[in-house]
């Protein structure tokens, strides 16, 4: 079982074990604690980037720092990174940081996680116009229908399916679960977003089997289809999952 999507920095200590998984950054303050996390445990692979949120926090230095982090062991994408509609931090800001980040991920060689919320139409162009279908990546949490999921495709981006799969209202990801190739699809738990949980394991599984069903997959080629897709986009050699 491969997470591709949680925030161990945030969790509590008795949940850290979590294994193997994709950590993500939210701000650049996250860098440093996780680096030491992956000194700790090899298989919690790191997405470092500066998140929508904290947009406003980005420097003309932080290119250069981001871009010394990405050469450290471990580090394997780029991220968490994107636009947000709902956020109070200016979209010309977003922008420009989003910008930078996936100008340095094409130039690097890493591909990206993006957080995208009511942002498609401004996203999926600039994507486009940085050519990140050079390195590919991981459109997390996603919601948005499945022409959305089509374009991100093309653009060699897979889809995160996360908790949403487990809401019987969420008729349009259930459609693009059925919809979307095999290799673009990653199972993600988000951890601890919105709500703490007792096994982080228990709600990973849980989503698996959703997708499981709606795949018509048995729950042993569920695990291999999803582990090997988190394997080949993040470029994660299969003896060290």
């Amino acid at each position: 079982m491969f997470d591709t999507h949680l925030h161990v920095q945030r969790l509590e200590k008795k949940d850290r074990y979590v294994t193997p998984c994709l950590v993500a950054a939210i701000s650049e303050a996250d860098w440093p604690q996780l680096r030491r996390l992956h000194d700790y445990n090899p298989q919690q692979w790191l997405a470092l980037g500066v998140h929508p949120q904290h947009a406003h926090q980005w420097q003309n230095t932080t290119e250069e720092r981001l871009c010394q982090q990405l050469d450290k062991p471990g580090v394997v994408a780029v991220g968490e990174i994107g636009l947000d509609k709902r956020l109070a931090v200016p979209m010309e800001i977003q922008e420009l940081v989003l910008r930078c980040q996936l100008r340095l991920a094409v130039a690097c060689g890493k591909p990206v996680v993006l957080h995208a919320v009511r942002s498609f139409d401004r996203l999926i162009p600039m994507l486009k116009q940085e050519r990140i279908d050079r390195v590919g990546g991981v459109l997390h949490g996603f919601y948005g229908s499945v022409e959305i999921a089509r374009q991100l495709e093309r653009l060699n981006l897979a889809v995160g399916v996360g908790r949403l799969i487990l809401d019987p209202a969420a008729k349009k990801l259930v459609d693009v679960v059925q919809a979307v190739f095999r290799d673009f699809l990653l199972i993600e738990t988000d951890a601890p977003w919105r709500q703490p949980c007792d096994d982080w394991r228990l709600v990973w599984n849980n989503i698996l089997d959703q997708v499981a069903q709606l795949r018509g997959w048995d729950r042993h080629q569920a695990i291999l289809i999803t582990d090997e897709n988190a394997r080949r986009i993040f470029h994660v050699p299969q003896g060290e999952m």
